[in-house]
């Protein structure tokens, strides 16, 4: 990453405003990088907690010349005292956890305040082969379903009891726009499997996010047909990441700025990534309104390892997506994770149960984010039997996903310094040691 005093060389960092480049290594023949990230942000920063290394250990790097910081920060500070020692607190939220006295701020806890709403819903994935794990078993909760799995446009809800179609929930959909959702009250063991007969459907999903994204697989053309819809802002940049919950995933992202150009990226972790060769075909670009759809096609194969790789044999896709707040590809001002359900055109798609999930949103991140959390279940641990909060939703009370970059951590009629903008500066300190390689010793 480099800092170009604001000259537009290509694209953004996140979160970083910086534009980021390669250079050649100046020292190649070195096993010692010549860049090196340094993340020591292990909670507690403002309780002094001891950041290093263990003895004999170290973080190497080759003469460095410039660093750059990416502060996580929580504002803490009381504005009716004098900043220094001892440490008082200001005004705390209603989920504070903090004790009397406490000589800590409670918001370093990141607690669910009233801005921060749960979610807990029923969840669907569409299935076009085999049979439900679990099946949807009324015929209410079939016919509501159609809205979470992106049906679409549904003409007409049916109650039958019919061994030629799979049972449980379905829809059906034939080449026109229309979906007829289905509940069969047929037992399972007899009824039909879920998909069409044909080795070849045309698969078919929308889902509507930050922005409205379509997807079409055609399987009878050969290598197959994507074809990609994306309805976004007509002026602002958006852009979509394939096969992905998060920016960690690296995914192929397809970017639409705010003047109609359309490109291709590998996103990296916390970072824009680098610039993947096109390979999509523009189908159509247009604006109506406030809007821009652009559609896009492309075979079903990556043209490099880079590029995602659709599979027919899916029934859904995970996906982020963002928009920007202005026409260059720089930091999202949304951005959201979400799951395109696929369906079958012309035959039965089976629609199955997968469970209660939770979602956190907030006033200042109004997208609904998945609370996932790898808590394994007995016997290999307990938490999840006991309801412990770091695993539960309905228990969480505060942490990272109630900490959302821009979250206010007062609650909503809390406002003590209206107009009082802070401004803050930041010291560091560097300790290192010249590196001096290891040498045998004779035993």
């Amino acid at each position: 990453m480099v800092d170009l005093d604001g000259m537009d060389e290509g694209v953004n960092g996140h979160p970083l405003l910086m534009n980021a480049f390669a250079i050649n290594d100046p020292n190649p023949d070195s096993v010692i990088p010549t860049s090196q990230f340094f993340s020591e942000g292990n909670g507690g920063e403002s309780r002094k907690s001891y950041h290093g290394y263990p003895r004999g250990m170290a973080q190497l790097i080759d003469s460095p010349t410039e660093f750059v910081i990416t502060p996580m920060q929580i504002d803490t500070w009381n504005r009716n005292t004098t900043y220094g020692e001892p440490f008082v607190p200001g005004p705390e939220s209603t989920a504070s956890q903090a004790p009397p006295d406490a000589i800590y701020s409670g918001h370093l806890e990141c607690p669910c305040t009233d801005r921060v709403t749960k979610t807990i819903k029923m969840t669907y994935a569409t299935q076009h082969s085999g049979r439900c794990t679990a099946a949807v078993t009324t015929a209410a909760l079939c016919f509501a379903s159609a809205a979470d799995i992106g049906a679409g446009h549904v003409s007409r809800n049916m109650t039958v009891n019919d061994a030629s179609i799979p049972a449980g929930c379905s829809l059906f959909q034939s080449t026109s726009a229309n979906v007829t959702m289905i509940f069969n009250a047929h037992p399972q063991a007899g009824a039909a499997s879920c998909g069409a007969p044909s080795e070849k459907p045309r698969l078919h999903g929308m889902t509507a996010s930050f922005i409205n994204f379509t997807l079409d697989l055609d399987t009878t053309v050969e290598g197959g047909l994507a074809t990609l819809t994306l309805v976004g802002p007509a002026t602002a940049w958006f852009g979509v990441g394939l096969n992905a919950l998060q920016m960690k995933d690296t995914p192929n992202a397809i970017i639409v700025l705010g003047n109609g150009s359309v490109f291709e990226q590998k996103l990296a972790d916390q970072s824009p990534g680098s610039r993947l060769p096109m390979s999509l075909k523009i189908v159509s670009n247009t604006v109506e309104g406030p809007n821009r759809t652009v559609v896009v096609s492309r075979p079903f194969k990556g043209m490099t390892a880079g590029h995602y790789t659709f599979n027919p044999a899916q029934s859904e896709l995970n996906f982020i997506n963002a928009i920007g707040s202005g026409p260059s590809f720089a930091y999202h001002k949304a951005r959201a994770g979400a799951t395109l359900n696929l369906h079958a055109i012309g035959a039965p798609t089976c629609i199955c149960n997968t469970g209660e999930k939770g979602y956190i949103s907030t006033d200042m991140n109004p997208g609904q984010a998945l609370f996932n959390k790898n808590c394994r279940p007995e016997p290999f641990a307990d938490l999840v039997a006991l309801k412990n909060p770091t695993c539960t939703i309905e228990q969480y009370a505060g942490g990272l996903r109630c900490c959302t970059s821009g979250n206010i951590l007062l609650d909503k009629d809390q406002n003590p310094w209206p107009d009082n903008k802070l401004t803050y500066f930041m010291k560091w300190r560097f300790w290192y040691q010249d590196y001096v390689p290891a040498t045998k010793t004779k035993p």
